[in-house]
């Protein structure tokens, strides 16, 4: 199995990750009116991406108003509970990863498997949501990299970092789940 220093960098960064999905979901949450002021936010900006009529992706500004728009209310729950269910799964597949070396055999191989289902889930949502919310920012995804008029910004901001955090998470979770999968075929075999 994975030794304890990497799986507990791995537990850490799976912590870090669920918490700012569960943060983000459960403040949504708390405001109370996050649905019904989405379309709102989607055309004015809200102040953290370009209005709608001057977005920079036309494309993506045509289906903000086409698709997004008229289900708003819809959509501004389905955010709030991806993201508390993101966060939730992260969390859960971080106690499986802490949890599943004190056990042996097929419920080592069980939970590595559970972890890995929990990771990807989280991981394939939350990367769509992340993309999706770079490019209603006006943001090119992750390239170019080289961009004069940002001197003074970041490379990359913090989605663009979560959505290499969860990629990373999902390839270690492909590999441990590997690794459960050989030590239970080697129990299985010693028996």
């Amino acid at each position: 199995m994975l030794s304890k220093t990497p799986r507990y960098a791995l537990i850490i960064l799976q912590l870090i990750v669920g918490l700012e999905w569960l943060i983000s979901g459960i403040n949504k949450i708390l405001v109370g009116t996050f649905p019904q002021s989405l379309a709102v936010a989607l055309r004015t900006g809200h102040t953290v991406a370009p209005a709608l009529a001057h977005h920079p992706r036309m494309w993506y500004a045509t289906f903000l108003q086409t698709v997004i728009l008229p289900n708003s209310l819809f959509l501004g729950y389905l955010i709030m509970i991806g993201e508390v269910t993101i966060g939730t799964l992260m969390l859960i597949s971080a106690v499986l990863l802490l949890g599943w070396p004190l056990r042996s055999g097929t419920l080592s191989l069980s939970a590595a498997r559970w972890q890995f289902v929990f990771t990807a889930c989280a991981t394939v949502v939350g990367v769509f949501m992340d993309i999706n919310f770079n490019i209603w920012k006006g943001k090119v995804l992750p390239l170019p990299l080289i961009n004069t008029k940002a001197a003074f910004l970041p490379v990359w901001d913090g989605t663009i970092m979560l959505i290499l955090l969860a990629l990373t998470l999902f390839a270690f979770s492909i590999v441990l789940w590997r690794e459960a999968e050989q030590t239970a075929s080697v129990e299985r075999s010693a028996k």
